[in-house]
């Protein structure tokens, strides 16, 4: 009790201090029950320590302060999926990127994007890819932009010899990747492939690519040839109706989308290949 008065008396001294009340508090409680409770001085302490910790959380719920679980803190911090038409370029986020199904051993990508690092190894996977893939003899990404060169003419050699360089400057053969996450991300585009879809090159590689195909049944199409060719490799797309920035369609015809595998043999992604020259475009 002389304690507990003492307590009291410093109260009102220059150096006392919030903890310092606290702790005189929290001491006069324990010497109180221990006199009414007849319990030992260590299981008092103990009970007053939990019960400290349980008022404490208790108000940090209802302060909102209390830790919230980081996947349900993802849940809703990303967006519902939105039309490209609906401006599409403010509401991307880079979630999808960093999907777990992103295996280890996959290809190197620009940081905050999904774009490739290296663009000549990449046109080098794909071409070997469909090489081994395909089963229609016509071989690889540069053998079938060869054959479409040569198309029509009488003198068939030599050979028209393209590099990636020329495959990734080129304004009459798009190609176009997107990688593997669970919502895949573009990759890769061609300078074809920009001037065909016209999405601005910032926003290309944090686009998930579901959105190249219009709403509604369009991009469920889409979506059954993309699963479909994770299965069986290679698909052929005789038409496709896609996405236009920012306001108008194009239609693809004779179109070859397969997987991609790197040098370990892990599926990276996919590529799409077609001729400019084939595709249509709706009134803008």
């Amino acid at each position: 009790a002389n304690k507990c008065n003492k307590y009291s008396a410093i109260q009102n001294t220059p150096d006392f201090s919030v903890s310092t009340m606290a702790g005189s508090n929290s001491a006069c409680q324990i010497l109180r029950l221990r006199r009414l409770t007849r319990m030992p001085p260590t299981l008092l302490i103990a009970l007053h320590v939990a019960s400290v910790l349980f008022l404490s959380g208790s108000l940090l719920q209802c302060s909102g302060f209390a830790t919230v679980p980081t996947q349900a803190f993802r849940q809703r911090s990303v967006p519902g999926r939105r039309n490209p038409h609906d401006d599409i370029i403010g509401s991307l986020l880079h979630e999808s990127i960093a999907s777990s199904d992103q295996v280890a051993s996959s290809i190197d990508l620009v940081p905050n994007e999904g774009r490739v690092t290296n663009i000549t190894d990449w046109i080098r996977l794909s071409d070997e890819s469909l090489r081994r893939l395909s089963t229609d003899g016509k071989g690889g990404l540069f053998d079938r932009i060869k054959e479409a060169l040569l198309l029509g003419q009488e003198d068939r050699e030599p050979a028209v010899v393209w590099t990636a360089q020329e495959v990734h400057d080129s304004t009459r053969f798009a190609v176009l990747s997107h990688g593997n996450q669970t919502d895949p991300i573009y990759s890769y585009v061609n300078a074809a492939g920009f001037q065909v879809f016209r999405w601005p090159e910032h926003v290309y590689y944090q686009l998930p690519s579901q959105y190249s195909a219009p709403d509604g049944t369009h991009r469920a199409s889409r979506a059954q040839v993309v699963d479909s060719t994770v299965a069986e490799d290679v698909k052929f797309l005789s038409e496709a109706v896609r996405v236009r920035y920012p306001n108008a369609t194009v239609t693809l015809r004779d179109a070859i989308l397969w997987n991609v595998y790197n040098d370990a043999g892990y599926r990276v992604g996919q590529t799409v290949l077609f001729d400019v020259n084939q595709v249509s475009y709706s009134d803008e």
